[in-house]
């Protein structure tokens, strides 16, 4: 008898042992999905299901790599300080996770949250301590060095999304505030940015960023910070 059109396919007890060990090893439903070529709704009824092994060990295949967990071409990977066994950065900009939550070694390119203003912000979580960072702070300490409190990162090339470690250089707030003044600033003596004042009424919206870590990034004290998120300065 002839399977009906459109039947989901039915995978051997190997595939779901080896989508089961994927699981484990810090892989999301999605990435699942696109290795074994199916629906992450999928990929969630075979994990979860109670049936999804008969009680037998296996060996399963070796686990391909998703294109996008790929090194790319002469692309060098180093431990991010601080986070030496979790996290590593790329001199192309780009953020992997090397251990998952289970302790397993795993490779897996982080997903870029691009923010308003451009930048790219990645969230790492260490001893069920989670922290915002933006992703070029992470790339200038991890091949550069440490970041002085009274210095900030200007993009050479203007890229904001374009993290490598030759496009960052160490600026103070003045210099900073000058080279983007010439970029077209609105005022050469505010201490923001149009772009930082959206990006900070945004950020803030989120109950998972803290006035502390807004305070601290745009260098700008608590109240000035409330003052621009109720509207009352930076006003259009």
């Amino acid at each position: 008898m002839s399977k009906r059109p459109g039947r989901p396919k039915k995978y051997s007890t190997d595939e779901r042992a080896r989508m089961r060990l994927h699981k484990q090893a810090g892989w999301s439903h999605r990435q699942i999905a696109e290795v074994f070529g199916c629906s992450s709704a999928t990929v969630s009824r075979i994990i979860n299901s109670p049936a999804w092994t008969d009680g037998q060990t296996y060996t399963p295949k070796p686990m391909p790599v998703p294109p996008n967990d790929a090194d790319l071409p002469g692309e060098e990977w180093r431990d991010i300080p601080g986070y030496e066994d979790c996290y590593q950065a790329s001199d192309l900009g780009r953020i992997r996770r090397i251990r998952s939550r289970g302790g397993e070694p795993i490779k897996r390119v982080l997903k870029v949250n691009k923010n308003r203003a451009g930048y790219h912000q990645y969230v790492l979580s260490r001893e069920a301590a989670t922290t915002h960072w933006y992703g070029h702070r992470l790339v200038y300490m991890t091949f550069v060095g440490d970041i002085p409190p009274n210095r900030e990162i200007d993009h050479i090339n203007r890229d904001r999304g374009d993290n490598r470690p030759e496009n960052l250089r160490l600026l103070t707030r003045q210099e900073n505030m000058q080279f983007r003044h010439k970029r077209g600033a609105d005022n050469a003596n505010a201490k923001l940015t149009w772009e930082e004042v959206e990006e900070i009424r945004a950020l803030a919206a989120s109950p998972q960023i803290t006035q502390a870590w807004l305070s601290e990034t745009y260098n700008v004290s608590r109240a000035t910070l409330c003052r621009i998120v109720n509207h009352q300065s930076y006003k259009r």
